[in-house]
């Protein structure tokens, strides 16, 4: 954001990100509000595999005292506890 031309006052839109970046900045806007839930849809879908792992270590540490519910068809997701929906 800092290298935008308004910096951190500059109008989001989804054309001036990519889509993993348009969703790095949906994940920090909804962890940063402190909800007592969070529902994630395919949290990672548009992300490389580091950037993945860096954001479900982040996740990890948002997590604490709240109800997180991601929902991945991933099967290297890491898992609290698996539901699974046949």
């Amino acid at each position: 954001m800092e290298s935008l031309e308004n910096g951190y006052d500059t109008y989001c839109t989804p054309e001036i990100f990519s889509q993993g970046q348009w969703q790095l900045l949906s994940i920090a806007r909804a962890a940063v509000t402190e909800p007592q839930m969070l529902l994630f849809d395919e949290i990672t879908v548009n992300l490389d595999a580091e950037t993945e792992k860096e954001v479900l270590q982040a996740l990890k540490r948002v997590a604490k005292d709240r109800t997180v519910i991601s929902v991945s068809h991933r099967t290297s997701a890491e898992p609290g506890r698996i539901i699974t929906i046949a």
